[in-house]
C-alpha cells in the first residue's frame, strides 16, 4: 500500500478508514473486535509520516496490548527504531532515539504532565511531553473510551494537557482514537479524540466518528495506494456508495 506500510491483507473499509482519519486530522474508529483497528492506526501513521504531516507517531494502549503493537508493527511497516516507552529505564531507551513509542495510558499520566497539586488542572510538562514538543507527533489511542472515558480524572486531565500543548505548536496535529465501545452508552465519549479541544469539541467530536458494525455499513471502495489517491478518493463518499 504504501512504503512504510505493508500488510499481507486488507479490507477495503480499512483503507477507507486511514483516509478518512487523516484528512480530519481528528476522528475516533468505533469497530467490533477483528475489523483490523490496529491496521487504521498504522495506516494512518505510515500516511502521515510519507507526507511530513509527522516525524514519530505516539501510541498509547493497554499494558497487555504494548507487545501486540510492537509485534504488528515489525510484521506489517517499516517504520524506523519502535520504542516500547514502559519500565524503570524507559528514559534510556527514548533516548537511544526512536520514530515510533509505544505506552501505557498510566506510564503516559506520568511522564505527560506533572501536575501543581491534586485535581489541579495546572500542570508543567514531563519528560515525554517535552520530547513531543520538539517533534511533529501522531497520536494514535488504542481502546480510547475505557480509558479516556472519565473526563474528570488525573489520567483524562494528563492527555489534555498534552493534545493542548501539541495543538499550540501544530493545530493540525493528527489524533485518532480507537475503541470497540458502543459509542451509544456515553455520548460524552463522542470528546475523547481530542480531550484537549477548544469549546467546539463537541461539535468537532461528532464530525470526527467513524463507525464501522457488519452488516450496517457499505463503506465505498477506495482504490489502493496513497496520498493523493486516497485522498480524491474520499471527498465523495456518499457519492461512492451510492453507486455499490
Amino acid at each position: 500500500m504504501t512504503a512504510l506500510y505493508h500488510p499481507s491483507w486488507h479490507i477495503p473499509f480499512q483503507v477507507e478508514l486511514m483516509a478518512r482519519s487523516y484528512l480530519l486530522r481528528q476522528a475516533m474508529v468505533v469497530a467490533d473486535m477483528g475489523l483490523g483497528k490496529t491496521h487504521v492506526g498504522m495506516g494512518l501513521s505510515a500516511y502521515a509520516l510519507m507526507d511530513a504531516s509527522a516525524d514519530v507517531v505516539l501510541i498509547c494502549c493497554e499494558k497487555g496490548k504494548l507487545y501486540d503493537w510492537r509485534d504488528e508493527l515489525a510484521v506489517s511497516t517499516a517504520f524506523g527504531p519502535v520504542v516500547v516507552y514502559y519500565g524503570p529505564d524507559r528514559a534510556k531507551r527514548l533516548a537511544r532515539g526512536a520514530q515510533v513509542v509505544i505506552t501505557t495510558y498510566e506510564t503516559a499520566r506520568q511522564d505527560l504532565a506533572i501536575f501543581e497539586k491534586k485535581g489541579s488542572r495546572k500542570a508543567s510538562d514531563g519528560p515525554l511531553l517535552a520530547w513531543l514538543t520538539c517533534r511533529r507527533p501522531v497520536i494514535i489511542y488504542d481502546e480510547a473510551s475505557a480509558k479516556l472515558g472519565n473526563r474528570s480524572s488525573a489520567l483524562y486531565k494528563a492527555h489534555a494537557h498534552m493534545l493542548r500543548q501539541l495543538r499550540k505548536l501544530d493545530p493540525k496535529l493528527i489524533v485518532c482514537a480507537l475503541t470497540g465501545t458502543p459509542i451509544e452508552r456515553d455520548w460524552e465519549n463522542q470528546r475523547v479524540p481530542d480531550p484537549g479541544a477548544g469549546p467546539d469539541a463537541d461539535r468537532q467530536g461528532v464530525r470526527g466518528l467513524l463507525r464501522l458494525r457488519p452488516g450496517r455499513l457499505r463503506p465505498a471502495e477506495v482504490p489502493q495506494g496513497p496520498d493523493a489517491r486516497v485522498r480524491r478518493a474520499v471527498r465523495a463518499p456518499a457519492a461512492a456508495q451510492a453507486q455499490d
